[in-house]
């Protein structure tokens, strides 16, 4: 995992300012001082994963730390589409399931004649306590729907005001 190598990286360049203000401040240096890097960047790493997998969601972070919605779950909605039959918009119930990590988002559609999954997403701010979701997404008929209602195809979707 890169975060891994990102922590210690960091970890490394505070040892080594460290140790530069030590030598120049006049103390004596000794490997014994290295000895906790080892743990410091195991308990940075775990500390760092869990805070980005689940912890980041705990509302004691939330405004000061993290600005980023939770927004994982299942949801049911309304879908009202920019494709046309007979002069109308086509509308129906889908579900979307997001799963959500503090840097990653998948998100699928399901509909009763098809599957969305997104390829590329951005969840940001769009006023003072708002957010919207854009996702870039291909859409995958069900096997017993091919050519029926839409072929395979590619498409983006905005979701607004997300509080």
């Amino acid at each position: 995992m890169q975060l891994k190598s990102q922590i210690s990286a960091v970890i490394a360049l505070a040892a080594l300012i460290w140790g530069i203000y030590l030598y120049f401040s006049g103390q004596d240096l000794s490997w014994k001082m290295v000895a906790p890097f080892g743990v410091t960047v195991s308990g940075v790493t775990l500390i760092s994963i869990a805070f980005i997998k689940h912890l980041w969601r705990w509302n004691i972070f939330r405004r000061w730390l993290v600005e980023r919605p939770d927004i994982a779950g299942t949801w049911k909605g309304r879908l009202k589409s920019s494709y046309t039959e007979g002069g109308q918009p086509v509308e129906k119930t889908v579900f979307v399931v997001i799963r959500q990590t503090l840097t990653s988002l998948s998100f699928r559609l399901y509909s009763e004649k098809a599957r969305s999954f997104s390829l590329a997403d951005s969840l940001s701010k769009d006023e003072p306590d708002l957010f919207k979701l854009a996702v870039a997404y291909q859409n995958v008929p069900n096997v017993e729907y091919p050519g029926v209602d839409s072929e395979i195809h590619y498409g983006a979707a905005l979701f607004t005001h997300i509080d």
